[in-house]
């Protein structure tokens, strides 16, 4: 007797479709499950190893990011309270330059001092509450003073410049390279540089007024005779200082 097996071509070549479509189906529904192409090395190894690499970069451009944006919120409560100190020490001015009065009668002066006493309550208030997210305290009034007063016993010659920390005529004590001091003609700030000059540690320094220039390097048509006289400033002098620069360095 003989025995044969009949192969059912059609059907196999449907199941083989059948599988790859199922293949194809469970890799997309993996793709929506993980929003990603490349979801596992099996999908593309190369690809996937180069993605996780990036995964991690982009990982730690976000923990940037958010230490950034808690130090700008930082700073911002910290600007805050110092703006709130500041407006309150000028109404405190306020008060005891009024308190001065020798025409005023005791009522009125003790109504002064305690409003005086009340905004210095208030700046301790802010300061005890300048914090961000619970943490240290942001603001005091020895920092506050340190950044936005300079200690000075008259405006002209009894000031104690290195008591801020934020003073220039400070910190150009401490600067020993080439120097150049530029005032500008047109403003009002040319004796500022000269004092910035005098107090420069540089031995090698410059002192230079830019005439008929503002505060910006711009030319100031309120002090020119004629129009345009002060046209070319800002190209005398930017190229002044590239003169300047390449002879030193």
């Amino acid at each position: 007797m003989t025995l044969s097996v009949n192969t059912n071509t059609g059907a196999m070549l449907a199941l083989q479709y059948l599988n790859k479509t199922t293949t194809e189906l469970q890799a997309a529904q993996n793709h929506i499950n993980s929003g990603l192409k490349i979801a596992t090395p099996k999908d593309n190894g190369a690809i996937f190893a180069i993605a996780q690499n990036m995964r991690g970069d982009v990982s730690a451009f976000h923990a940037v990011s958010d230490s950034l944006n808690r130090a700008v919120s930082s700073i911002d409560v910290a600007m805050n309270a110092g703006q709130a100190v500041s407006d309150l020490l000028v109404e405190m001015k306020g008060k005891a330059v009024a308190a001065a009065d020798a025409s005023l009668d005791t009522a009125s002066r003790n109504a002064l001092s305690e409003d005086f006493e009340a905004l210095r309550d208030q700046v301790s208030n802010i300061l005890e509450n300048a914090t961000f997210n619970g943490g240290a305290r942001l603001l005091t009034l020895r920092s506050f003073l340190t950044a936005n007063a300079i200690k000075s016993t008259n405006s002209m010659t009894g000031i104690d410049w290195c008591s801020s920390n934020s003073s220039t005529p400070c910190a150009v004590g401490k600067i020993s390279v080439p120097l150049l001091v530029a005032a500008m003609g047109g403003n009002t700030s040319i004796r500022d540089n000269e004092m910035l000059y005098d107090m420069a540690a540089s031995k090698d320094k410059d002192f230079i007024v830019v005439e008929g220039a503002t505060h910006n390097i711009e030319p100031c048509a309120d002090c020119e005779t004629r129009k345009g006289e002060y046209g070319n400033v800002t190209k005398n002098f930017f190229n002044y200082v590239a003169k300047w620069i390449t002879s030193r360095f």
